[in-house]
């Protein structure tokens, strides 16, 4: 369980540096022109395979959270919202799915799969 507090609140300070770079980030120059930045950014060969390789990874995180919902629509809501705020919405997520799991990580990586899939071996 130890472990499992310790990934918490590295998650929690994780989330916390991110709100900060974020809010930052639309006080100075808005909404709109970070939508700018980040699609200009694919002009740039490097910016666009980070901007692609970070894409690529959100998207898989939106299937985990689609396949371990309790239904297909919640699924698709934090899919959805994990698409559009990335870390400002999963870091959160990953910390209550861990309280929830109570330190079983069968459970919080297969959340309503888990009591569907045959137990790990050790």
């Amino acid at each position: 369980m130890r472990k499992v507090t310790a990934l918490t609140l590295l998650l929690g300070v994780g989330w916390l540096v991110l709100v900060a770079i974020t809010l930052r980030g639309t006080v100075e120059m808005g909404l709109v022109t970070g939508l700018y930045t980040f699609v200009g950014d694919f002009a740039h060969p490097w910016r666009a395979q980070f901007h692609s390789d970070l894409s690529l990874n959100v998207f898989l995180i939106a299937l985990w959270l689609l396949y371990r919902a309790r239904s297909w629509q919640v699924g698709l809501l934090w899919g959805l919202l994990a698409l559009m705020a990335g870390a400002l919405f999963t870091l959160p997520y990953v910390v209550i799915a861990m309280i929830r799991a109570k330190g079983d990580w069968r459970v919080l990586l297969l959340g309503r799969q888990a009591r569907m899939s045959a137990p790990l071996e050790s």
